[in-house]
């Protein structure tokens, strides 16, 4: 009786082990070390990046497969990405999907990404080049918490909710942003520092600039050339 339980409970933690052996690896690996899945409607979704790989790019397709979505938590952690440029039609990016990926500098958003799910980039303390696309219109909380080289942000007109605690211990933020747009507001209730490059009245605040000092220069050297030839003309 002994002996048979004893084969029972081998049994049991050797199948358990199998079983979570093979849900861990579901998915399989493209040479370039994207891990994929494909759903029954022949989508693909990225399932994680290998370990050891620093620059990677999401195609548009695996295997003729359309490339949709990225799953969450899908590089959590890794700490070897480095850059990661999406395609564009690349639909969602699931929560933390890069959370973590501590030496991550540089990503490459999809063109027609709508939303930045929670956590996404939280913990990219290296994270210095992303561009936010013009149809973006939703920031989750979290979002790119502890992102200290974060630098000068372009914030979308088009974005109408930015959850809390997005930019949190963000060190270096500067949010560009449009005069009375959502994240201008944003910006303001968090005491985020902003400046309005994005605003349509800032090529025409330049132009002024210029202007003023162009007029400036020309009248000083009116008074210049006047004071230099006016003892030439007692002569």
């Amino acid at each position: 009786m002994l002996k048979k339980l004893i084969i029972l409970i081998f049994l049991l933690i050797f199948f358990g082990v199998s079983v979570s052996a093979e849900e861990y690896e579901a998915y399989t690996y493209t040479d370039d070390g994207i891990g994929y899945s494909v759903d029954g409607d022949g989508f693909v979704t990225v399932e994680g990046i290998a370990r050891l790989v620093n620059k990677i790019v999401i195609p548009d397709e695996i295997y003729g497969y359309p490339v949709k979505y990225i799953r969450e938590t899908a590089c959590l952690n890794n700490v070897d990405l480095e850059e990661i440029i999406i395609s564009d039609i690349v639909e969602s990016i699931g929560a933390e999907a890069f959370q973590g990926c501590i030496n991550l500098r540089s990503v490459k958003l999809p063109a027609n990404l709508e939303r930045i799910e929670k956590g996404t980039f939280a913990g990219c303390v290296m994270l210095k080049d992303i561009i936010l696309p013009e149809t973006l219109n939703f920031i989750d909380d979290f979002a790119f918490e502890g992102c200290l080289r974060l630098g000068e942000l372009k914030i979308p007109a088009s974005v109408g909710f930015i959850g809390h605690d997005v930019f949190m211990t963000c060190e270096s933020l500067i949010l560009d942003c449009s005069e009375n747009s959502y994240a201008a507001d944003y910006a303001e209730r968090n005491n985020i520092v902003m400046n309005f490059k994005s605003s349509g009245y800032y090529p025409l605040f330049i132009a002024a600039i210029i202007t003023v000092v162009l007029g400036v220069a020309v009248i000083s050297a009116f008074h210049i050339v006047k004071k230099v030839r006016k003892p030439l003309d007692k002569k």
